[in-house]
């Protein structure tokens, strides 16, 4: 009987919490690596990730070992802004069907929620959302595995992308008025200022992207919904 209740109160062994990622977000990845001289799908193996995977977009991965693989990126390039490099050689292709959908939202509250609801298809360790507050729209997104190697470079390349998808959808000369980071400053910070074009915020509470409340109701032109 003792051993039984000693079996019951033995906390269990910690588990690490992991997520699962489509191998479409290495998309651009490789090519990036060798503009920089860099075995990128030797980074990849590193982590453990079967470079035959980036073959099939589909194809889930671990996200923490995608989270590695940035680390490791940012280490041998010696770029802290890694993310945001390679969120210029993605676009809304990368979420499969969800950018499809997202495209043919009415308008760009529509395509926000859609991705906000449905982001896990394609990434199940991130979260989104959009708050609104008087005047001002705020999308933010979190990376929902914390205290590890490469959250900082994902985080600059999420919001990159999010802002990416705005972009694609309202016209390249679009801009967000706001950036925040929670990530502290690097030491440069001009390539985040060059990569949003406004003003960057870092050590913030959120990742998001700030613009003027009207945006949402802004009517996607290349919608085909009635």
């Amino acid at each position: 009987w003792l051993m039984i209740c000693a079996m019951i109160n033995t906390p269990p062994h910690p588990v690490t919490k992991d997520y699962l990622l489509r191998s479409a977000a290495f998309e651009g990845f490789v090519p990036l690596m060798r503009e920089l001289g860099i075995d990128g799908m030797a980074l990849i193996a590193n982590a453990g990730i079967d470079p035959a995977i980036l073959a099939q977009p589909d194809q889930t991965l671990s996200y923490a070992a995608f989270l590695n693989v940035l680390a490791a990126a940012r280490d041998a390039s010696g770029l802290q802004h890694i993310g945001l490099m390679i969120a210029e050689r993605q676009s809304m292709s990368i979420l499969g069907p969800l950018g499809f959908a997202i495209a043919q939202a009415p308008n760009i509250r529509e395509a926000i929620n859609e991705l906000n609801q449905f982001i896990h298809l394609h990434n199940t360790g991130i979260s989104a959302r959009l708050v609104t507050d008087g005047g001002v729209a705020m999308w933010r997104l979190e990376v929902l595995l914390v205290n590890r190697p490469g959250v900082r470079q994902q985080e600059d390349l999420a919001v990159s992308i999010g802002v990416g998808i705005l972009r694609s959808l309202l016209g390249n000369d679009w801009s967000p008025e706001l950036v925040t980071l929670q990530r502290r400053a690097p030491m440069n910070t001009a390539p985040y200022r060059q990569a949003f074009r406004c003003p960057v915020e870092f050590e913030a509470e959120h990742n998001q992207a700030v613009f003027d409340y009207a945006v949402l109701n802004t009517r996607i032109a290349q919608s085909n919904s009635q």
